[in-house]
């Protein structure tokens, strides 16, 4: 899974969280009840430590052809742009992607 750091500055995508820990000060009150020393940690951006963050999703273009070649076919399809998805003891599946929009 990959994270979007929700800071408006920093706005980078990583694997994995960094944790933060932090450790209340003796008379500090959590909800009702009063906690002479606590410690607890967060879930934060390695990056910028900011506790906002949402799982990021990477958008995949649309498939523009799927092949299913012989072995010895597959090095003239890599040089037209496909990649292969499979293989298998004969056969290879290739995909080409969609030119995304704006390039």
């Amino acid at each position: 899974m990959r994270y979007l750091c929700g800071n408006k500055v920093c706005g980078k995508v990583f694997l994995h969280t960094a944790k933060k820990s932090e450790m209340g000060q003796e008379g500090d009150v959590i909800g009702t009840m009063d906690i002479p020393r606590v410690s607890w940690e967060t879930m934060v951006c390695p990056f910028c430590h900011s506790i906002e963050y949402s799982e990021y999703v990477e958008t995949e273009l649309q498939i523009a052809s799927l092949k299913s070649v012989p072995l010895d076919d597959v090095d003239y399809y890599l040089k037209k742009d496909y990649v292969v998805k499979d293989t298998f003891a004969k056969t290879a599946t290739l995909i080409k992607r969609e030119e995304a929009k704006g390039q």
